[in-house]
């Protein structure tokens, strides 16, 4: 039952946050689907990226990351760094819920495919 309430809750973040992003304006999501990107590949690279205290002590970080945010004065720099952090802070806890990580991680793919579509067009 604990796992089915943090699968729900984080997803409902992760989506949350995706949506929230979506009204920012393009340049901004595409720095955001930067950044995603290069973390999501670094955490596909890493030996670590199965060991459950990795993902702990990312999660701790990308908490911690927020809260420095939201002190920040450069809006457009807080915003691309709160969001980048909430989203990783997300697929770090997904870890502890048996394939929620890969689950969390395609989902800000295919958003970040979307983005990458609308600069498209």
């Amino acid at each position: 039952m604990e796992h089915f309430k943090t699968r729900n809750t984080l997803t409902a973040i992760l989506l949350y946050e995706l949506s929230r992003i979506e009204q920012l304006p393009i340049q901004t999501q595409m720095l955001i689907a930067s950044d995603l990107t290069a973390k999501i590949q670094n955490l596909r690279m890493s030996k670590a990226h199965s060991e459950q205290d990795f993902h702990r002590d990312q999660a701790a970080y990308f908490s911690l990351v927020k809260r420095n945010t939201l002190e920040q004065k450069n809006q457009l720099e807080s915003q691309v760094s709160f969001a980048v952090a909430s989203i990783m802070h997300c697929i770090h806890k997904g870890f502890e819920v048996e394939g929620l990580l890969n689950e969390l991680i395609t989902s800000v793919i295919d958003w970040k495919r979307a983005c990458i579509a609308k600069t498209q067009t």
